[in-house]
């Protein structure tokens, strides 16, 4: 299984990819220049930034960089931290 999280600065949505996805180009859509998707695999301690969302338009990135998956979820639900 896996999880997605689509973020910029400290706002994070998790979701499905093509969730993900069209949040992030609603964003840009609202004058965000750059959101970033990471996919964290089960039991696995990391997310890895795989896509980027900018105003021209999606893009798959290879070997971005690994974000712990805590931060992520403590940014995504602040009130379960």
């Amino acid at each position: 299984m896996k999880s997605y999280f689509a973020f910029h600065g400290n706002v994070v949505f998790p979701g499905g990819f093509v969730q993900c996805v069209r949040w992030a180009v609603s964003e840009t859509e609202m004058g965000i220049e750059l959101i970033k998707i990471a996919m964290a695999r089960a039991g696995e301690a990391n997310a890895r930034i795989i896509a980027e969302v900018d105003a021209e338009g999606f893009q798959f990135v290879s070997a971005g960089r690994v974000i712990p998956i805590k931060r992520l979820r403590e940014l995504a639900c602040p009130q379960s931290a």
